[in-house]
């Protein structure tokens, strides 16, 4: 939808059902012919007041809207048609383009050129001219693709002009925004491989006068928006080893001024490894120069050799830009963090490297980018980076299916191969995809009616045999770009030969992209569990009858450190003193101070009031209690211990300040020792009133308060922040304050939290950096 003024907004539908639909609903008949015109229902254009509520139609056409663009002035509309449903097999349905005039009820035919196709519309801010991109290729009779033109319409005289941009490559590969205009600008990039560097357009007169933006973000900005005086912009930049931040900055003199963080985002990965990326170039097949960018391994040291995992762009007509990458698709920042480098290849064929470069491999596909591929890992085998014996592959789509292709190629090389969604039979593809016709006559030269043999020799599934790489396979079982079939020849010739591992992983109801948050993690978690076990060999083998979280798992997993006697805590200088973990600058306890720990402190402070200690009788706690947390603290006692263990360790201890814990305890978990846990569910304030009696009766006879670390961590290995007692921080002007849920305090978040008793008081220690 689109609004045409304050009060009226334009949206594409189809109609209502017709007559014959009802009838077949009422038949219970749910058949469908395929590629049928009868049911290629018409989408037109209507209006909705929102005043009134009233619905108009505003087009009678009889094929379909795909796209509109609205001016500014509410006067026109251009939209995009199509007219068969197979508009995307064959090259030769192209669409139809009309100018529609609100004001005078008309509509007109534009952008008759044969082959002009545009695919990114923005009226100028007075409507009097329309920006659009279009793709220019040699290969205009089969829909290829090609580099991205800049131009202007002038609704009024039904002109197309091209906007000269000063550079054969084209318009820069900005996946969220190819240009933005306003006023007299218009702000874009050049295409430059792996860089998109922006440009000024400003019109005067007729012409246009265009100026490079000379600025260190000006050539990885991702998206962008400019102002409406076009003078100012916000955008997004990042680069493949630098965090994405949006950016205002204001346009002047060729840069940028001004420039300040607007928003940052995903602040959590900056506790993340973020690999550091080199762009790289080596000399490919016949000479010609191949760009990529290399992720270097976590902890790499100059001289030694790592493992590579190629990570290869889909497409193929796409790239990888020196932009921040972290997706389901690809987390080359995570597999550099397992010990291995990474590279992404902008193979031949890719986009962003001008004409020449795209269509090289139309007729020809594999011929240039296999050997594009392996080159690279060859250039850096010859560097001394990488280790010959530990090559891997991974790829989704056009990624897959050269990863495919190396797999057969050089199956004594490639080691490891992750492949998702990609082609190993060209010839049932053919039929399958629901562009197979056009996709396989580009890159293959013709259909396969005429070149059989063509076919049949870049067809991945005639040469399985040749295979011996352990090979993950995934698809998305609704997938019709990649058909879904070709997953299931490629598991099954794989696995009828025997000579390979193979995996074949299918997500229900997923289109070529994986759309689903369980299916996305699904799919790295399966990645990565591969790598494991045939790259890195370092499988963890998972056991299906332990459940995370449990009391068993947790169990197993703590690592806490403890004294001979199975006192939690580490020696220093001969004192049992509480472990702490590392958080940010500082160090924190891993739990509440302990009964052991803190009876080390009373031994050599016997004129110290103790009458409040709970469970502390006869200078001793009762034997077995030792790693339950002390309580019945006063501030100022807590205090005294923290001076006391800084004074006998050389280190220096305090309690937490206010705000630390506020922050700990807004990340904490709410699944620990609280009168919620003892009652097995979520009470509120009435049950837990009705509760009292019997919560009275087992703190007479065991207690509630448990060993410390009994339950999973609160946040970053630390325990019991919300839970089992309650905890001194140092707030205000230095005062004591209690923060923090106790075994006696329910969990409702809803509730004012009110300190409990003093025998469900505690504290822990922070370790600060001298």
């Amino acid at each position: 939808f689109a609004w045409k003024d304050n009060e009226t907004i334009i949206f594409s539908a189809r109609e209502d059902e017709y007559l014959f639909e009802k009838e077949r609903k009422e038949k219970k008949d749910d058949a469908e012919v395929f590629e049928d015109m009868e049911t290629f229902f018409p989408i037109r254009l209507f209006t909705i007041s929102l005043k009134d509520k009233k619905v108009l139609r505003i087009t009678e056409n009889k094929d379909q809207i795909t796209f509109f663009s609205v001016s500014p002035d509410g006067k026109w509309v251009v939209t995009t048609h199509i007219d068969t449903p197979r508009f995307e097999v064959e090259a030769k349905y192209r669409p139809k383009y009309f100018l529609w005039d609100l004001e005078n009820h008309t509509k007109k035919e534009i952008f008759k050129e044969k082959y002009f196709s545009p695919s990114y519309y923005k009226w100028s801010d007075d409507s009097k001219e329309l920006y659009l991109v279009e793709e220019k290729t040699r290969y205009e009779e089969k829909r290829a693709s090609g580099i991205d033109l800049l131009y202007s319409y002038d609704p009024v005289n039904d002109k197309v002009k091209e906007i000269p941009i000063q550079w054969e490559k084209g318009l820069g590969g900005i996946y969220g925004r190819p240009f933005d205009s306003a006023g007299k600008r218009i702000l874009t990039s050049h295409a430059n491989g792996v860089f998109n560097p922006l440009v000024l357009l400003e019109k005067e007169d007729s012409n246009w006068k265009l100026t490079k933006i000379n600025h260190e973000h000006a050539s990885n900005i991702s998206n962008f928006a400019l102002s409406k005086d076009g003078k100012s912009l916000v955008y997004i930049y990042s680069t493949a080893e630098k965090l994405p931040k949006i950016y205002f900055a204001r346009i002047e003199d060729g840069t940028f001024k001004e420039v300040r963080v607007v928003a940052e985002y995903n602040k959590h990965l900056e506790k993340k490894f973020i690999a550091k990326r080199e762009i790289v170039r080596w000399k490919s097949k016949g000479g010609r120069e191949i760009e990529g960018i290399l992720f270097y391994p976590k902890d790499w040291k100059e001289g030694e050799k790592y493992p590579l995992i190629l990570n290869i762009h889909g497409g193929p007509s796409a790239y990888d830009p020196d932009w921040f990458e972290l997706s389901w698709g690809s987390y080359p920042h995570l597999l550099a963090e397992k010990g291995s480098f990474v590279l992404m290849v902008n193979y031949s064929g890719s986009s962003n490297y001008g004409l020449d470069f795209v269509e090289s491999i139309y007729g020809k596909y594999y011929e240039l980018e296999v050997p594009d591929i392996i080159s690279g890992v060859d250039y850096l085998i010859k560097r001394g980076l990488v280790d010959p014996e530990k090559i891997g592959t991974q790829g989704w789509s056009n990624g897959s299916i050269l990863s495919i292709a190396l797999t057969v190629e050089y199956p004594q090389r490639i080691k490891v191969a992750l492949c998702g969604a990609g082609d190993v039979n060209w010839i049932s593809d053919y039929g399958n995809c629901r562009f197979g016709p056009q996709f396989d006559d580009l890159y293959m030269g013709d259909s396969f009616f005429k070149k059989l043999e063509v076919y049949i020799k870049k067809s991945p599934l005639f040469k399985m045999d040749r295979v011996i790489t352990p090979t993950l396979i995934l698809f998305g079982d609704k997938d019709t770009n990649v058909p879904t079939e070709q997953g299931f020849e490629h598991y099954r010739a794989l696995q009828l030969l025997g000579k390979a591992p193979v995996k074949l992983v299918i997500f229900p109801g997923e289109p070529h992209g994986l759309r689903r948050l369980s299916h996305q993690r699904r799919k790295i978690e399966e990645e990565l569990a591969w790598l494991d076990k045939y790259f890195f060999k370092k499988e963890e083998k998972k056991n299906k009858a332990l459940k995370a979280g449990s009391p068993l798992d947790v169990a197993l997993k703590k690592d806490f450190k403890k004294n001979e006697k199975g006192f939690y805590g580490v020696l220093i200088n001969g004192i049992l003193c509480p472990e702490t973990v590392k958080v940010g600058e500082i160090e924190v306890g891993r739990f509440e101070v302990t009964r052991a720990q803190f009876l080390e402190f009373l031994s050599e402070n016997k004129n110290l009031k103790t009458d409040e200690l709970y469970g502390f009788k006869d200078g001793n706690f009762e034997p077995g209690t030792e790693n339950l947390p002390v309580s019945g603290v006063e501030f100022e006692l807590a205090l005294k211990y923290c001076e006391w263990l800084s004074a006998k360790t050389g280190l220096k201890f305090r309690l937490p300040k206010e705000k630390e814990m506020e922050e700990w305890l807004s990340k904490s978990s709410s699944e620990e020792n609280t009168l919620c846990y003892w009652a097995g569910y979520n009470l509120n304030i009435d049950e837990a009133e009705e509760l009292e009696e019997k919560i009275k009766e087992l703190e007479s006879k065991e207690g509630l308060i448990l060993r410390v670390g009994t339950f999973s961590p609160s946040y970053e290995n630390i325990y019991d922040l919300n839970g089992n007692v309650s905890e001194w921080c140092i707030g205000e002007g230095n005062k004591g304050k209690v923060m923090g849920l106790s075994a006696r305090n329910i969990c409702d978040k809803r509730q004012i939290f009110k300190a409990p008793s003093k025998n469900y008081i505690g504290f822990r220690v922070v370790l600060e950096k001298k």
